[in-house]
């Protein structure tokens, strides 16, 4: 017997299905647009710069002081 819903201690809990996935999130693209001063040699000036984790992050401020 499958129990989708219930009370407990005047609550009610609601079993709903997850909504379905938009996509694999390596394909989502966020864009930011700003400056990057301290950013390593590597960044390119004026082309797009994918940031796929929290290394090429770094990439953008190599002083670490923000």
């Amino acid at each position: 017997m499958l129990i989708t819903s219930f009370e407990h201690n005047g609550i009610s809990i609601v079993k709903k299905a997850l909504p379905a996935a938009m996509g694999p999130l390596g394909k989502h693209i966020v864009c930011w647009v700003g400056t990057a001063p301290d950013k390593h040699a590597d960044v390119p000036y004026n082309v797009p710069y994918r940031i796929a984790n929290t290394t090429d992050a770094a990439m953008l401020d190599t002083t670490g002081e923000e």
